[in-house]
This record gives C-alpha cells, structure tokens and sequence, in this order.
C-alpha cells in the first residue's frame, strides 16, 4: 500500500510530500521575551538610596509576544521601574524605551508630590543614564513639558541640552521640548 501511495504522489503530487504537510524550512530561533526589567539602584546626595524596583511584564504582552516579533522587540527595549525609597515605600515611576542601537529615551518619570525635593528625580535620571551606558548606547534623550519648570532644572544641571520645541505652548503640556545628553 505504501508504493500506491509513493505513485499517487508522484504522478499527482509532489515526491517525498505527504497530503497536508509542508516541509519544515530551518526557522531562525525567535528571541524570548523577558520575564521583567532588571533592578538598579543609586546612591542619592543625602545618602540615602533609591530603587529602581523592575516591573514584570504584563501575562497579556508576554502571549502577544509569542506570536509578534515586533512586540517581543519593544518589550525586551523597554524598561519599566517602579521608583522606591530605601525603606520601600514606593515614591514614583518611570518608563525607558531603547528607541534604537544609539539611543535611550526617557518616556516618563514621575515622582509623587510628597517625596518631591528629595533627590528622587535626579537619582531616577543618574539610573536612567547608568541603564543607557551599561547598554553602550551614545544619547539619552526625553521631551520635557513647558509647564514642568522644575523638571527641566533637572535635565540641565545633568548636562541635557534643549533642541528643538515640537509641540505648541497652547497644548495640554505647554509645549514639549527635546532634550539630549550626549554619553560620548
């Protein structure tokens, strides 16, 4: 029976080829997806420590990742943090994403009201910086709102450097700014 079927094949099919099977083409290995961003922490200038507590990635962007390259790339360039005190009470957020081979982008940063004027934000900044530098990467960059004065005091005693505003000051932000600190 199984020479009748190697026939049917070959004069309707193709040779070597089972009905319903395709034959498997050598796939690249698909990169896995990380688990959670990685913790770092700094020392801030009243000797304290802030912690940069790695969130997990969410059960939804892990299934979507198995069958999505593209989404499996932006989880794995992404670094969410929970922001923390030393004695744990957590003070803030904030998010990065590697925007390419050269480039670290701060998305958010933010830092309660009640932990404001602590050194929270510049130690969140000074870790974002250390992130982009264990990566080799040549720039962090970030968009800060014209309505975050204190913000922007921040960036600039870190060394960033105002570009170009690509949002009008009439906007929810009054008006966005680029800024960038060159690492090389």
């Amino acid at each position: 029976m199984g020479e009748q079927v190697d026939d049917f094949l070959a004069h309707y099919g193709i040779v070597g080829m089972k009905w319903g099977k395709r034959k498997a083409e050598p796939k690249s290995p698909r990169p896995k997806v990380k688990d959670r961003t990685e913790s770092h922490s700094v020392n801030l200038k009243n000797g304290d420590t802030l912690v940069l507590d790695g969130e997990r990635t969410p059960a939804m962007a892990r299934a979507i990742s198995r069958i999505s390259a593209k989404t499996t790339n932006r989880i794995n360039n992404s670094h969410s943090f929970k922001l923390k005190s030393s004695d744990g009470k957590t003070v803030g957020e904030m998010f990065l994403y590697k925007k390419n081979p050269d480039e670290m982008n701060v998305v958010w940063v933010e830092v309660n009201k009640n932990y404001r004027g602590n050194g929270y934000a510049t130690g969140a900044m000074k870790a974002a910086v250390n992130v982009a530098k264990q990566q080799n990467l040549k720039k962090v960059t970030l968009e800060v709102p014209g309505s975050s004065p204190d913000a922007r005091h921040i960036y600039e005693k870190m060394g960033f450097k105002a570009g170009k505003q690509i949002s009008s000051s009439n906007d929810v932000w009054g008006g966005l700014t680029e800024m960038q600190l060159d690492l090389r």
